[in-house]
């Protein structure tokens, strides 16, 4: 289960771009992008992820830390309460470990390709290459910092129905994604203590 909203949550959160202007002018909208975008090599922040469920009428809220190495194509995404887990992506897999267990399991990028996918697009993503944002979402800039995405191509028509990002006043990183799924649920994720192209200890990607 919690493989399967990682899944969900990364496929979601990470085709995005990092950046708007004003009115529907993506064009300025990129122009900006270029100008102020910081190049990403690394990300560490803190994160609260708040899940709705209208149909249970439930609202599940998780926090955690998130790391990102670039040049290592790895990503590790801590949840540490209300339970101990992590996610870890490294080398063509997917690693989960279970802080009740124990337990370490492993996805294989040759049995699940879009392990592989997530890997070659993860820098594109995060480094907001709207480009080729452009092939797979209409992009409608909301205000000066929020953008929404609708989703029209690729995997992401298959798990949202629009995402809206909004961005530090600075326009430096992103501080809030909301997701609208087509299940009907609703993913937020805040983040915050944002720190960009740092170096990430190597103990950091240990599960445990």
């Amino acid at each position: 289960m919690m493989i399967k909203l990682f899944i969900i949550n990364i496929l979601s959160c990470l085709s995005i771009s990092l950046f708007a202007v004003d009115a529907l002018d993506v064009d300025a909208f990129q122009r900006q992008l270029s100008g102020k975008l910081v190049a990403v090599q690394t990300i560490q922040c803190d994160f609260t992820q708040i899940r709705e469920l209208p149909a249970l009428e439930m609202k599940l809220e998780f926090t955690g830390r998130l790391a990102y190495d670039a040049s290592a194509s790895r990503l590790l995404w801590r949840v540490e309460t209300p339970l101990s887990s992590a996610f870890r992506m490294q080398d063509g897999k997917l690693s989960q470990w279970d802080g009740e267990t124990g337990k370490i399991i492993s996805i294989s990028a040759t049995k699940f390709p879009w392990i592989k996918l997530l890997q070659e697009r993860l820098g594109q993503w995060l480094s907001g290459d709207l480009s080729a944002l452009r092939k797979e979402a209409q992009i409608t800039v909301v205000s000066a910092n929020c953008v929404r995405l609708s989703p029209s191509g690729g995997m992401l028509p298959v798990f949202t129905k629009a995402i809206e990002i909004e961005f530090s006043e600075d326009l430096t990183h992103v501080v809030r994604i909301r997701i609208e799924e087509k299940s009907g649920g609703i993913l937020t994720i805040h983040f915050r203590n944002v720190v960009l192209n740092q170096p990430i200890p190597e103990e950091v990607w240990i599960l445990k």
